[in-house]
Formats: structure tokens, C-alpha cells, sequence
């Protein structure tokens, strides 16, 4: 048994799939963001008053800009089928050459990121590499590795997969990432906002439950005691909500999976003026990122004409009548999938390959099934029924993926000694 252990980060991890260090954050939220509050505030009130064309002219101009004189060199744009990478790519061509850049796009085929983000490419006459992570081979000693290398006790199996986007393209590469941009667009602002802190900590802690089929943490554990205590910053910046979500989610669990450690990696999204300007507008218009993708349509129409992921795979200016019956025909793909209907290719929402199969059948399945096997050996987890998870997920009874991908990463954490960074 693992003796040092320390139990309430055990918990933490079985919970989340990551280990909330807020009390550890080397910089304030104010910092990370470079955050002005002030001119936030004084902003928000301009844009109360601004009509929303003057608001869509005003983002245009600074999404325009989000990019200024790169360095010189060979770039790359790990290019998804979502907006934020997509913005960094047309901010990047109206900068440097399109010899002097790279596309890489990940997943499998069939899927939106991996067709959709090739379909951009090519429109483009960019230089394109696939990577097709059905191809992947799973072992117990390249996950250890890549714990190593991510350098913080976070699941591993999609970090794991994104990395195999920066091995591709190797260390000579400067890669431009599009961390943060859907979440300062406004992504993860709720409809309805929590009135209090206490009610925000309870909230998130609840949502936050990694693995959805079955509680890990042990009985007793409560999930809301690692949050911060008090609010990090004003209401009016920051919804409580998505103050939690920046300073311990975006920075526990996302930062060290897209800005990995030893690569060049940029995050333009950062950048101040942005951070500024998309922060201030009034919540009706970052609610569904409503400006942000006005914003995107005026300032690139032609890359925004294409199609996106987030648009059940249509342009963002589809129309709502088109957009509902593709919803229904996709409805009605994954119903004929789930019956075993032969012809109906992948189900296109994939964000990497379909990790339940591939623990049931798949290259997965040996690496899950012996890293479970050596972490029942530490005793380390007796209030958890390893074996139980295991079978049920194998019967297909219940899809325990996310429970299998936590107790998986948490073995593989112990085996690397990474744990505790």
C-alpha cells in the first residue's frame, strides 16, 4: 500500500480527474489573464449603451489583431473543427505565408474535428497531416511517459491522445493553441447564475463528478472543501461559475493538456487587449458566444463560411430550419447505430476515437485491464469495486468509461511518481 499518500488529493483526483490546487496557483486569476478590473468595468458600462453593430466592429478589430508580427520560423495550428483554431488560423495568414505553415488535424475519420478541420485545410491549399488515432498503439510504458512529461496528476487518455498531435509535428515547430478562447467567448456562462458563492462551490463541485456512472471519492469526502473559500474576483467580471472554471479547472485539468510542457506552444487568446474587450461585453452577448461568432463571420467570412463542429457540422450562418433537420438525421443515425444498423460510419460527435469500444475490444483493453489489476494490489482505493467497474463496463451493462480512464490514470500517475507534482 501506498503510505504517503495524501488521502484528501486521492479524493480530489477520484472526484474531479484532476487535483484542484488553487491554494498552489503560482499567479493570481488577475495575472494569469492580465486583467485589468478597472477597465473592464469601464468598458462594460460603454458596451451597455453601444449598439451591437459597434460592439461586432469593435471585435473585429481586435480578434483582427489577436495576432501581430509572429516570430520567424515554421508554425503549426492543431486545427479542430471549432472556431478558436480556426481564428488563430486566419489571424496567422493575414501574418506569414502559407509556406511557412503547418496543419495538423486529429481524430478519426468520419469524425467533425478530424474531416471537418481537413476540409478547412485543403480549402485553404495548406500543408495537411492526419492523425488517425485509431492507428494508436496503447502501452502501460508510453502513458508513464506521457504522465511524466504532463507533469500533473490530470486523466490521461485525452491528454494522451491531443499529444499525439505535438509528437507529430516534433519540437521544432512553434504551435499556436487556442486555450481559453471559447470560455472567455462566453462557452461556459449558464444561463442561470449562482446568487451566492457558496451556492457557485456547490454547483461546480457537483457538475465537476469526472466519472458520471459511479461515485469513487470515499463516503464522506466532499468534493466543495478544495474549492477556493471566497470569490476571486468581482461578479461583474466574472460570473462565479466561471471564475471556478478558470482558476481551477482551466488551470489544473486543461492548461497542462494543450500547453504542454517542452513544446513552443502560443496562446493568442491571452493576450490582454482581447481578454479586455471579450470580458467586458454585457452577458447577453457572450451567452452561446453570441458576439464572438458575429465577431468570426465578419472578420474571416470566407473561413467561416465553412462548416464548424459546434454547428452540428454547417456554417455558422445556417439556417435554424437546416440546422434542426440535420439534428434529426443524426438522431436517427445514432439510433440505427445503437441497433447495430450496418453503413452508418462513426458517430461524427467523436471528439477522439470511441474510448468504451476500444476498453471493450480495442487496443485499450489490455492496458486498462493491467493497470486495474496492479492498483487493486495497492489496496490503495478499498472502498471502490475495481472488479465490479471492470465487468460491468465489459458487459456492456454499464458505461463506465470515464470511471475506467480515472482509476487507469490513477496507476499509471503511481507507477511514474507524478502524483504529487
Amino acid at each position: 500500500m501506498n503510505m504517503n499518500i495524501d488521502v484528501r488529493k486521492l479524493n480530489s483526483f477520484l472526484h474531479y480527474g484532476y487535483v484542484p490546487q488553487f491554494t498552489s496557483l503560482p499567479v493570481t486569476l488577475e495575472e494569469w489573464l492580465c486583467l485589468d478590473t478597472k477597465r473592464v468595468q469601464t468598458l462594460h458600462r460603454q458596451w451597455e449603451q453601444a449598439p451591437p453593430e459597434k460592439i461586432v466592429e469593435e471585435g473585429v478589430s481586435r480578434i483582427q489583431t489577436l495576432i501581430q508580427s509572429p516570430p520567424s520560423g515554421s508554425n503549426c495550428v492543431p486545427l479542430s473543427g471549432g472556431l478558436d483554431s480556426r481564428a488563430i488560423l486566419g489571424g496567422l495568414l493575414d501574418q506569414i505565408s502559407a509556406d511557412n505553415l503547418t496543419v495538423i488535424v486529429c481524430g478519426v475519420p468520419g469524425a467533425r474535428d478530424f474531416e471537418i478541420g481537413s476540409h478547412v485545410a485543403e480549402s485553404l491549399g495548406l500543408e495537411l497531416e492526419a492523425v488517425d488515432l485509431s492507428k494508436i498503439c496503447w502501452t502501460t510504458t508510453d502513458l508513464v511517459d506521457f504522465a511524466d512529461e504532463a507533469g500533473a496528476p490530470i486523466t490521461l487518455f485525452s491528454a494522451f491522445m491531443y499529444a499525439q498531435i505535438l509528437h507529430r509535428g516534433g519540437r521544432d515547430l512553434r504551435y499556436w493553441s487556442g486555450f481559453l478562447g471559447d470560455p472567455l467567448a462566453g462557452s461556459h456562462l449558464r444561463k442561470k447564475t449562482d446568487s451566492t458563492w457558496e451556492e457557485a462551490r456547490n454547483s461546480f463541485a457537483r457538475r465537476s463528478e469526472f466519472a458520471s456512472s459511479q461515485s469513487l471519492s470515499v463516503d464522506g469526502y466532499r468534493p466543495e472543501s478544495v474549492l477556493p473559500d471566497t470569490p476571486i474576483t468581482d461578479f461583474d467580471i466574472l460570473s462565479p461559475s466561471e471564475q471556478l472554471d478558470f482558476a481551477v479547472r482551466q488551470w489544473d485539468f486543461i492548461r497542462p493538456q494543450v500547453l504542454l510542457n517542452g513544446f513552443e506552444i502560443q496562446a493568442p487568446f491571452l493576450t490582454p487587449d482581447w481578454v479586455q474587450f471579450i470580458l467586458s461585453l454585457p452577458d447577453a452577448y457572450r451567452r452561446d458566444q453570441r458576439a464572438y461568432k458575429k465577431i468570426l463571420l465578419e472578420a474571416y467570412p470566407d473561413l467561416f463560411s465553412l462548416p464548424v463542429k459546434s454547428n452540428v457540422g454547417l456554417p455558422l450562418d445556417t439556417s435554424p430550419l437546416r440546422k434542426h433537420s440535420k439534428r434529426v438525421l443524426e438522431f436517427l443515425k445514432r439510433k440505427g447505430r445503437s441497433l447495430g444498423v450496418p453503413g452508418l460510419g462513426v458517430d461524427p460527435r467523436l471528439n477522439y476515437i470511441d474510448v468504451a469500444a476500444s476498453i471493450r475490444s480495442g487496443s485499450l483493453r489490455s492496458v486498462v485491464r493491467e493497470n486495474l489489476t496492479d492498483l487493486k494490489k495497492r489496496d490503495l482505493i478499498s472502498w471502490v469495486d475495481i472488479e465490479a467497474i471492470w465487468e460491468e463496463h465489459q458487459s456492456g451493462r454499464v458505461d463506465h468509461t470515464n470511471a475506467l480512464d480515472v482509476l487507469t490514470s490513477l496507476e499509471i500517475h503511481l507507477k511514474a511518481d507524478t502524483f504529487d507534482q
